[in-house]
C-alpha cells in the first residue's frame, strides 16, 4: 500500500466507493421488494370484501395480548407461529408478508399472508431493476475513472514539471529552483523545503570554492617569493636540482587549485553563453607553448588539426583541456605525442595519443577523480584530469581513455552549447 502511486490510491478508493454504493443499491431494491409486497396487501384488505385467501388478521390489545384472529392460513404455513409480540420488522420474509395497523386506543392489528405469485412477479422486476443498475453503474464507473484519471493528470502536470527541473540541478547548473507557486498547495511545503535544501548546499560548495580559490592565491605570492630566492642562492645550495623539482611541484598544485576553485565556482554560478570560439587557432597556440616542455625531453610533437573549426566553449576552458591532456601524455607516456582536431557531425573531437599503454582498463575511471595517482613515485598533484573532466561535464561532453593498444585519450565536445 505504501508503494502505490497517487493515482493507483485513488483509483484504489474510486474503487471501494462504488462497491460501497452499488451494494447500498441493491439493499435499497431489497427493502422497495418487501415494502411493494407490503403495499399490495394494504390494498388488498383495505377493500370492503372478505379477507385474501391465504392470510389472517390478528386483534393484539395496548399490552399484546391477542384479542381475535380472522382467517385460516394454509396448511404448514409458518403464520402459525406468529404472535402479537412479534416485532413488525421480522414479519415480512421470503414465505409471506406483513402489515401492522395502530388504532387510536393502542391495540393493532397484524395482517399477513403468503404471497408466492406476487412476491415472483416483484422479484422479476426487481431483478431487471438490478441488473439494469448494474450496467449503468458500469457506465458510470467507466466515465469517473476516465474523468479522475484525467484530472489527476492534469493536477500532477506542475509536479511533473518540477520533477524534470529537479533531475537537471547539479553541481554544473544549481542555479535552478522549484516553481513553488505552480505547484498544489499540499505539495508546496515539500518545494519550499527542496529549494532551502539547494539553496544551503550551493552556498556551502561557493563559499567551500572561494576558500580554495582564497588560499591558492595566498600561496602563490611566498612560493614565488622563494622560488626567486632559491634562483638567488642557486650557487650555495646542496641538491638544488631535487629542490627546484619539488618547487615546481608545489607551485603547479597551486595553480591546479586555484583553476579547480575557479571551475567549482564557475560551475556552480549561473551559466552564461560561451562565445563563438576559433578551436584550430586555439590548438595551434597550446601545441605551441607545449612544444619547448616536449622538445625538452627529447619527445616530439605532431600535430593533426582542421582548419576552420569554431565552437561554443570559453577560450580558457579550451586551452586547460588540450594543455592537461598533453601535459598527461608528457608525464605518463613515452615516445611521439599526436594531438588530432576534428569535427564529427555536430562534435568538437579531440585525441591525444602517446606510443605509452595508458591506464590499466581497471583504473580508466578512477584516474579522472581528484587527487588520484596509480603510482606515487610519477610527477604531478593528481588533479589534471579531474580538472578537465569537470570542464567537459559543464559543455555536457565526454572525456575518457580509449580501448586502444596506445595511450589515447578522447574528448567530445558538441559544437554549439547545450543549454
Amino acid at each position: 500500500m505504501r508503494n502505490l502511486s497517487l493515482r493507483n490510491r485513488l483509483a484504489l478508493a474510486m474503487g471501494v466507493a462504488f462497491l460501497l454504493g452499488f451494494a447500498g443499491f441493491a439493499s435499497h431494491l431489497d427493502d422497495i421488494r418487501d415494502e411493494l409486497r407490503s403495499l399490495m396487501l394494504s390494498s388488498a384488505i383495505s377493500q370492503p370484501s372478505a379477507l385474501p385467501e391465504g392470510a389472517i388478521q390478528q386483534l393484539c390489545s395496548k399490552d399484546g395480548k391477542l384479542l381475535q384472529t380472522l382467517g385460516t392460513p394454509p396448511p404448514e404455513s409458518a403464520l402459525d407461529n406468529i404472535s402479537c409480540s412479534t416485532e413488525v420488522r421480522l414479519l415480512s420474509n421470503e414465505q409471506f408478508a406483513a402489515v401492522q395497523t395502530v388504532h387510536p386506543d393502542g391495540s393493532r392489528t397484524l395482517t399477513l399472508r403468503a404471497d408466492p405469485h406476487e412476491q415472483q412477479l416483484i422479484d422479476g422486476l426487481m431483478d431487471k431493476r438490478l441488473w439494469r443498475g448494474i450496467g449503468w453503474w458500469a457506465q458510470l464507473s467507466v466515465l469517473s475513472f476516465l474523468i479522475i484519471g484525467l484530472l489527476i493528470h492534469w493536477a500532477l502536470i506542475p509536479v511533473r514539471r518540477a520533477a524534470q527541473l529537479a533531475e537537471s540541478i547539479g553541481p554544473e547548473h544549481s542555479t535552478p529552483r522549484l516553481a513553488v507557486q505552480t505547484l498544489p498547495a499540499e505539495i508546496r511545503p515539500l518545494a519550499q523545503a527542496i529549494n532551502g535544501v539547494l539553496d544551503r548546499l550551493t552556498e556551502a560548495n561557493l563559499a567551500q570554492s572561494r576558500f580554495v580559490a582564497d588560499t591558492s592565491h595566498a600561496l602563490r605570492t611566498p612560493l614565488a617569493a622563494l622560488w626567486l630566492r632559491l634562483q638567488h642562492h642557486r650557487q650555495s645550495l646542496p641538491d638544488v636540482e631535487g629542490i627546484e623539482a619539488e618547487m615546481h611541484d608545489l607551485r603547479h598544485l597551486v595553480d591546479r587549485l586555484l583553476l579547480l576553485a575557479r571551475c567549482d565556482m564557475l560551475a556552480a554560478s549561473k551559466d552564461q553563453p560561451s562565445l563563438r570560439l576559433k578551436v584550430s587557432r586555439v590548438c595551434r597556440q597550446v601545441a605551441a607553448m607545449m612544444l619547448p616542455l616536449i622538445e625538452a625531453q627529447d619527445r616530439r610533437l605532431d600535430v593533426e588539426i582542421d582548419d576552420g573549426i569554431e565552437a561554443e566553449i570559453d577560450e580558457l576552458a579550451c586551452s586547460e583541456l588540450l594543455k592537461t591532456g598533453i601535459d598527461n601524455a608528457l608525464l605518463h607516456g613515452q615516445g611521439t605525442i599526436t594531438l588530432k582536431v576534428s569535427l564529427s557531425g555536430k562534435r568538437l573531437l579531440i585525441l591525444i595519443r602517446d606510443e605509452g599503454s595508458g591506464p590499466p582498463p581497471g583504473a580508466r575511471e578512477i584516474v579522472f577523480d581528484r587527487f588520484r595517482k596509480l603510482s606515487a613515485q610519477t610527477r604531478g598533484c593528481g588533479l589534471g584530469l579531474s580538472i578537465a573532466r569537470e570542464i567537459v561535464r559543464r559543455y555536457h561532453g565526454e572525456i575518457r581513455f580509449l580501448s586502444t593498444p596506445t595511450c589515447t585519450l578522447q574528448i567530445v565536445l558538441p559544437v554549439v552549447a547545450s543549454a
